[in-house]
């Protein structure tokens, strides 16, 4: 009986610990841009101090405040825009190719031709992208060189698509999707070696600023709008664990997305079919939440700018994640020191 009785307490301390689990709960959504039928925003990227928005309006780049407000235009296109790490330049995807210019939109300057998706370094040195692999059945392959261009030279090499890479925040790994835009997320050195993969579908995948984190889209959900499948925002741990579903709805689609420097917020473009016009969200994170925690029904409005009411996001409420180290740490605990002191 004495060996039952430690037995159920193990139980009852086990079932205590899960519940309190660390999870990911969303705080509020803040919409920041209001479109209209001619007006679309989308592919947020965060100045590296926070204070500022780099997007894109109308297929032209545009800088606004971190809150919305101060929407101006560097004059220049772009499908897709990050900022370098000292905030001075801005680097570009355009007509299938990346450029590189300063912040106020002056100084454009080539650096690659059929190439797309780029990212940089944490430290500035490098340069990362997409671009054509050397025969067309190689489809699309994972670049690195020199921030001015210099020393080129082609990290993946496998028949497919390798897409939209990201530096981890340390510099030393590179985040993509294999498979093209239904592939799988896979992680390698940032020398092209040691490449894994974390079992886990999903595109444009961005580390958390802390390394803890990846975000991603995924069109797992299943949501549809007249055939086509629409992805949706989530987050996971950096091992591929505990995978937490943060926007859904069957009447829009998210894409492009940014980490605030900090790490406690992203801002998104979210889309609404079928016309396809776009604003930019930003959603608020609490990473220290316990299970279950309930999340927001709807995206909290701020006040209107135009004639268009923003259809609102629903939330996924998290997902319960399963054992942790922690977790399984305290339970071979109790179950040495229970033997011990029933002997």
């Amino acid at each position: 009986m004495r060996y039952i009785n430690h037995y159920i307490l193990i139980i009852i301390l086990l079932i205590f610990l899960i519940p309190n689990a660390s999870a990911v709960a969303i705080i509020n959504i803040t919409q920041l841009t209001y479109g209209s039928t001619n007006v679309s925003y989308d592919s947020p990227a965060w100045s590296p101090d926070g204070k500022k928005i780099a997007l894109n309006k109308n297929g032209i780049i545009h800088i606004m405040s971190a809150d919305g407000s101060n929407i101006t235009s560097t004059g220049q296109s772009s499908d897709y825009a990050k900022w370098t790490p000292d905030g001075s330049k801005i680097v570009f995807e355009l007509d299938n190719s990346i450029y590189i210019m300063n912040s106020n939109g002056s100084n454009k300057t080539v650096l690659f031709h059929i190439a797309g998706n780029p990212a940089i370094s944490p430290a500035g040195q490098y340069i990362i992208f997409d671009g054509g692999g050397p025969t067309p059945e190689n489809g699309r392959e994972i670049f690195i060189a020199d921030i001015n261009s210099t020393n080129k030279k082609r990290l993946t090499d496998y028949f497919g698509d390798e897409i939209i890479p990201s530096w981890s925040p340390d510099g030393k790994k590179i985040i993509f999707t294999t498979g093209g835009y239904d592939g799988t997320i896979n992680i390698m050195d940032a020398d092209g070696s040691n490449m894994t993969s974390t079992g886990q579908p999903g595109i444009y995948v961005r580390w958390s600023p802390d390394g803890k984190y990846i975000a991603f889209l995924s069109d797992r959900a299943g949501d549809m709008f007249q055939g086509m499948k629409l992805k949706h925002l989530y987050i996971m741990d950096a091992d591929g664990t505990n995978v937490t579903q943060l926007t859904s709805g069957d009447n829009r689609w998210d894409w492009a997305f940014d980490w605030s420097p900090d790490g406690t917020h992203i801002a998104f473009g979210s889309f609404i079919p079928p016309d396809a016009k776009g604003n930019i969200f930003i959603m608020t994170l609490d990473f220290n939440a316990t299970m279950p925690a309930p999340a927001p029904t709807a995206i909290p409005t701020i006040t209107q700018t135009s004639e268009v009411t923003p259809t609102a996001i629903t939330m996924q409420t998290p997902e319960v994640p399963g054992f942790s180290l922690l977790t399984v740490f305290v339970s071979i605990s109790l179950l040495v020191l229970v033997k011990k002191y029933a002997k």
